[in-house]
């Protein structure tokens, strides 16, 4: 053999004897598969680029389909390491390049090209040219294609045709026998049909030879014929030379009676050879005749029987080489159930090789459970045995195992539970110094793996024990002898004190100078201390840390069960940490939705807190938003009322489901908390006013939607220009003045329609409007005049029904509904000259989307930090 390329691995089942040459993907090898002793075509394709793996598996795929329908038959397919094979069966072909043209079926392999087309053509693929070199013919006469190279996706009939054209056009000018596939050709390239009308031409000029059965079984009819017509004339009696003119009897054997029967003639000049020469001549060849007639229906009965068993025997073939072994076994029992029992020889030979494959496959599957049972994996041992079953069609054989192995995996699953509960309660008070072995659940034993885990278990538990053991040792030897030690508490200074009492819990210190004693839990002592009773104050501090580590998995608490779920590890003891923080998880969430049903929005918010603490980050990745929102549930109950803004406030009437509330404040000592003078304004508080000059907004972390109504009462200190003015849906491009009193700097008048009002006046107009001079607005009201130092109370609103405003409760001005949305801040803008505020209060509805904002924003600050 050739040395092989590095590149190409060996292919497992399979002994290489020869490299052939390079494929159009990959590498042709001549191998003998050992599993059955004989000679096969592999081709293999050494680790390469996806694309061309890609390729590869989808020529594989179509010669599967084909099914050695014009190609070569796939008998086995796979993957080792990088590299992708295929092995097929080169039924002892001869390549066509290698025959001479006069030797060639050419109509016949002309023909199985066209054919190869059209079937790639029905799966939605085309290939490029078949090489001479690819096509082999086969000892039967007919022609297989080794390999068809990149498929391309083409539904396009009239491409497809037009590539076989191309393909026979090549094949003939190599053979030089185009000009004989022409007309084909040009069927081919006739539009849709061509497929079709190019074999119906190929058709017609075959003619059906005799097979040679048929040749025998006429010729021998023929001579059985002659053989009886010449006994019946005598034509094989050598005494006789035929009848004379005048002798009629001669030739006829028998003459007319006279009463009209017909006699046979006796002939006395013979009847002496008769009685001593040998039987008749016609009796023998009858029997002869008879005999060679059995001879040929024996013969074509089983001509007819052959070809039947091997139609039988390839589609058994077929299903055993393509795993479908279900079906192999019913065509299997069908032609073990045959009567006739024809090529019992050939049949036992089939019945072996099942039996064989049957057995292998049983036996792979048992091992197979076998190693998922050992691991524990009892539902994947199941599947094994539940494919090996479907596989086989062997279903009611394998229906106890499977029903055994059913019942095993939910005793192990039952048993699974128990005992990692049991770790559970165990770790969780392995301050109590538990009996381990009194805890093991019954039946455990039953299964080694379990009982392994049990056994790791104990043995992770011993050794924090045993410290723990050492440390309530050493301190009980302290209490015995009224010793006074140095104790320190974690964070805490250094003291003397003598110990009272040690239990597993905790101990009992009474310090220096000191009448009453005091008890303290053995994790709320300092780890100094607690390495000076372990006599490791000068150990390394690995070793320390490992002592350390030991007494925080006795007295940790709680705390400790979520330190060792988060560090993670392989041993029984993180798992049953883990477990028991999911435990405690899904207990608290199945709380926190049992307090959101009923409304309690403190329960929700401090079981938020825990569980932010508790969850891993993709648990809380899944259950971040319901957090936030239990978190949230008091401040949503609550309202803005605790917000910083408003701490000077008096806000009222909150409604968490329409987000409505009043707000209002009284200038004091806080003056107007939460308004805030813009650039160029100013706000002053003096006792119980507040002077406000240019514009003051009100700041808040939400924006008002839909309706707004506010109310002041105030002085003004310009009878010329009051401007009490109010801007609702501040900041923007929606402003709606409520002007009491407008006068613009500089501005003495302003458009409504086609007329021009003198300023001041009472009017509602958008502030984009009043930026134009005026525009289509409802006529301003010159009445009633503000007086200087006299205080007015305005109110003014908009809503779904329109603006109004209102001045000492009578109404001045009302607008149109304007379309929505409305939403936006509050502002009180004065235009430079000072005006007195003493009362304000507005009623409004809070932005849902910013009220939801902000208390998301506060629940992430909140639980984010925890975490």
């Amino acid at each position: 053999m050739k040395e092989q390329d590095r590149s190409t691995p060996e292919i497992p089942g399979f002994q290489p004897l020869h490299i052939r040459g390079s494929a159009r993907l990959g590498i042709w090898i001549e191998a003998r598969q050992i599993r059955l002793d004989r000679r096969v075509l592999l081709k293999v394709l050494p680790a390469t680029d996806h694309a061309q793996q890609d390729q590869f598996v989808e020529e594989i795929q179509a010669l599967v389909k084909l099914d050695g329908d014009g190609v070569l038959r796939v008998i086995d397919e796979g993957s080792v390491a990088q590299a992708r094979y295929v092995a097929l069966d080169e039924a002892e072909g001869s390549p066509v390049d290698s025959i001479a043209a006069n030797d060639l079926d050419s109509d016949l392999l002309a023909k199985t090209l066209v054919k190869l087309h059209q079937q790639l053509h029905r799966q939605g693929s085309c290939i490029e040219p078949v090489p001479l070199s690819s096509i082999l013919r086969l000892p039967a006469g007919g022609f297989s294609v080794m390999e068809l190279g990149p498929l391309e996706a083409q539904l396009d009939v009239t491409l497809c045709q037009e590539q076989a054209a191309r393909n026979l056009a090549r094949i003939g000018r190599l053979l030089r026998i185009q000009g004989r596939w022409s007309d084909a050709i040009r069927a081919l390239r006739g539009g849709p049909g061509g497929f079709d009308r190019c074999l119906e031409l190929f058709d017609k000029d075959t003619q059906k030879p005799l097979r040679p059965l048929q040749i025998i079984f006429a010729t021998a009819v023929a001579i059985t014929i002659g053989w009886v017509v010449a006994d019946q004339f005598g034509w094989f009696d050598p005494a006789s030379t035929g009848p004379s003119p005048t002798d009629t009897t001669a030739g006829r054997g028998h003459e007319d009676s006279p009463t009209g029967d017909r006699q046979p003639v006796v002939d006395d000049s013979h009847r002496s050879v008769d009685q001593d020469g040998p039987p008749p001549v016609t009796t023998d060849m009858e029997v002869l005749a008879t005999q060679r007639w059995q001879r040929l229906e024996i013969l074509e009965r089983e001509a007819n029987r052959w070809q039947s068993w091997q139609s039988e025997r390839d589609r058994i073939l077929n299903s055993l080489s393509g795993g479908q072994l279900s079906l192999g076994r019913e065509q299997m029992e069908q032609i073990a159930s045959d009567p006739e029992m024809v090529f019992e020889s050939e049949r036992e030979a089939l019945m072996r090789a099942w039996a064989w494959v049957e057995e292998r496959n049983i036996r792979q599957a048992m091992v197979d459970s076998e190693v998922e049972i050992a691991a524990g994996r009892y539902p994947e041992a199941i599947v094994v045995l539940q494919q090996l079953a479907s596989k086989l069609g062997l279903e009611k054989r394998f229906a106890a195992d499977i029903d055994q192995l059913h019942r095993t995996e939910m005793l192990h699953r039952e048993l699974l539970a128990q005992l990692e509960l049991k770790m559970e309660t165990v770790l969780s008070k392995l301050s109590q110094k538990l009996d381990t072995k009194i805890l093991q659940p019954a039946g455990v034993d039953r299964f080694p793996l379990l009982m392994a885990r049990w056994s790791n278990f104990q043995r992770e538990c011993q050794k924090p024990v045993q410290i723990a053991e050492q440390v309530l040792h050493q301190a009980q030897q302290l209490a015995d002898d009224q010793q006074i030690a140095s104790w320190s508490l974690r964070d805490g200074p250094h003291f003397e004190a003598r110990v009272m009492e040690v239990t597993q819990q905790g101990v009992s210190l009474k310090r220096s100078g000191r009448r009453n004693p005091e008890t303290h839990p053995w994790h709320a002592i300092s780890e100094v201390t607690l390495l000076a009773l372990l006599d490791q104050e000068t150990a390394g501090r690995e070793d320390q840390e490992r002592w350390l580590d030991g007494l925080r998995i006795v007295w940790g608490g709680d705390r400790v069960i979520l330190d060792l779920a988060r560090a993670g590890g392989a041993g029984e003891i993180a798992r049953a940490a883990e477990r028991l923080r999911a435990r405690r998880v899904a207990k608290w969430l199945e709380q926190g939705q049992q307090a959101q049903q009923a409304v309690d929005d403190d329960q929700m918010r401090s079981i938020a807190l825990s569980l932010s603490e508790w969850v891993t980050a993709s648990e809380w990745d899944a259950m971040e938003s319901i957090l936030l929102r239990w978190w949230a549930a008091p401040l949503d109950r609550d309202g803005p009322a605790a917000l910083a803004p408003f701490a000077g406030a008096i806000v009222s009437d909150w409604d968490r489901s329409l987000h409505t509330i009043r707000i209002g404040w009284k200038v004091g000592d806080d003056g107007l908390s939460g308004w805030e003078p813009s650039p160029g304004g100013s706000l002053a508080v003096r006792g119980d006013l507040a002077q406000i000059r240019g514009r003051v907004a009100l700041v808040a972390p939400f924006r008002f939607e839909s309706s707004l109504e506010v109310s002041i009462l105030g002085l003004v200190t310009r009878e010329d220009a009051p401007n009490l003015n109010v801007v609702l849906w501040n900041g923007t491009d929606r402003g709606l003045i409520f002007g009491v009193g407008i006068r613009p700097p500089e501005v003495s008048s302003i458009r409504v329609g086609e007329d021009d009002v003198l300023l001041p006046a009472h009017t509602i107009i958008e502030e984009q409007a009043l930026a134009n001079g005026g525009g289509d607005i409802a006529m301003p009201a010159p009445l009633p005049r503000l007086r200087v130092g006299k205080a007015v109370r305005i109110l003014i609103r908009e809503d779904e029904d329109g603006a109004i405003l209102e001045l000492d409760g009578s109404p001045i001005l009302t607008t149109e509904p304007r379309d929505p949305p409305l939403i936006g801040g509050v502002a009180i803008e004065t235009f430079g000259v000072p005006v007195v505020i003493r009362e304000l209060e507005l009623v409004g509805r809070i932005s849902a989307l910013d009220w939801d904002r902000w208390l998301q924003k506060e629940a992430e600050t909140a639980l984010r930090s925890d975490r």
